[in-house]
């Protein structure tokens, strides 16, 4: 279904521009580039109107209709996406009149997915064969299925956008989210950042990323965050969940490019971490069974295991955060976002590294369920008794053999 959200004409005096782009129809620039200066030349008018279309999920259809006194030679397409410090362009080739409808599309789906939520800005830029060149107005709308009924909120930390869900049920959770999120100010810099958008997508398939079936059949994942577009994607309306993306997306941010350098279970373990209002759950895994922090770099793929790395994710930072401080965790995020890796970063940080924190969180009772005492000698004990009732066996063999004989 096609979905129109603006529609307006404007007249604005004619600007000139000695804008240079490449040969091909399709690019980015740099926000940070100055755009081209512009003036007056004559007084012919421009006449446009813009609009856009949303068939969701396959693309967004940007649109123009212009008129001029003269033949309009050139149009340019700019947009750009919430969070991105890039600047695409786009050239349709059409046919040069006084009056000429255009539309640049924008792909969606599949492997160029975006996230519903996502806020999208864009513009044009109309030359006529005069040299007459007009911007037009920049136009600023979120990406979401036009099939839903959508409501949307602001609040201190984020804004979100939801649909069939009462706004009680909304409001409660943004209320405790915002609270759980204040928890890790002295870690994250939220003063710094431009508001990050959320959308509840309350089970809609179609707004889902592509995940694997096996994954979306066991719901493994019920939220996912894109800090590259400051956009997060819930399924449901959970103030844990919606917790733990932002979390995420404000990691993300401060550590920057080097973000491939944070390992999953520090990732993942703030997340949890400041996700949970809650003391340290207790688990059935006792510490035998844990992964080594070494390996743990990316998240595993079986589910069973999903819930574990999770789970020691959370115990580890609980355990670095409860026992040294928030201060040092910020300085370790800190050394990452240098470009660190993590052995070095956690040396420089706590004076110890990944290694010597495996086997510290594990020792710790509070923070690594211990295995039961019985447990830890419960081979000695199978071979003590074993050995009691053979004895006791072969004892009353030798007995009933010598009365026999007697």
């Amino acid at each position: 279904m096609l979905f129109i959200y603006t529609n307006f004409v404007s007249k604005i005096a004619p600007w000139v521009t000695s804008l240079l782009l490449s040969i091909s129809v399709s690019g980015t620039i740099i926000l940070d580039i100055p755009m081209p200066e512009t003036h007056s030349q004559g007084n012919v008018p421009i006449i446009y109107e813009v609009s856009h279309k949303i068939d969701f999920p396959h693309h967004i259809d940007l649109k123009l209709e212009a008129t001029s006194e003269y033949k309009i030679t050139d149009i340019v397409f700019y947009y750009s996406f919430n969070g991105q410090n890039t600047l695409i362009y786009g050239k349709p080739s059409f046919t040069p009149n006084k009056r000429v409808k255009i539309h640049h599309k924008i792909d969606t789906n599949n492997a160029k997915y975006l996230p519903p939520g996502l806020i999208v800005n864009w513009y044009c830029l109309i030359t006529d064969s005069q040299g007459n060149t007009i911007e037009t107005k920049k136009q600023i709308f979120p990406y979401l299925n036009p099939d839903l009924k959508w409501k949307s909120l602001e609040s201190e930390n984020f804004n979100i956008y939801w649909h069939n869900i009462n706004k009680t049920v909304i409001t409660s959770i943004v209320s405790q989210t915002n609270i759980l999120l204040n928890k890790s100010k002295k870690i994250f810099d939220f003063a710094a950042h431009p508001k990050i958008n959320v959308a509840v997508i309350n089970n809609d398939i179609e707004s889902m990323p592509p995940i694997s079936n096996k994954a979306s059949s066991t719901h493994l994942y019920s939220g996912f965050a894109f800090p590259e577009y400051q956009t997060a994607v819930v399924n449901i309306p959970k103030t844990e969940l919606l917790t733990h993306e932002l979390i995420h997306i404000y990691l993300d941010q401060k550590v920057g490019t080097y973000k491939p350098l944070v390992p999953a279970w520090l990732n993942e373990g703030l997340a949890n971490y400041y996700a949970a209002d809650k003391k340290i759950a207790i688990d059935n895994y006792t510490n035998g069974n844990w992964f080594k922090l070494q390996n743990m770099h990316n998240v595993p793929g079986k589910p069973n295991d999903v819930h574990k790395f999770y789970s020691q994710s959370e115990k580890v930072v609980a355990y670095l955060i409860e026992s040294y401080g928030e201060e040092k965790m910020n300085r370790l995020l800190g050394e990452l976002s240098t470009g660190q890796k993590i052995d070095k970063a956690m040396l420089k940080s706590y004076g110890f590294g990944v290694e010597q924190l495996n086997y510290l969180w594990e020792t710790n009772s509070k923070y690594s369920p211990q295995k039961p005492m019985y447990l830890k000698y419960i081979f000695t004990i199978s071979i003590f008794i074993f050995m009691v009732i053979s004895a006791t066996i072969l004892f009353h063999k030798r007995k009933s053999n010598s009365n026999s004989t007697g």
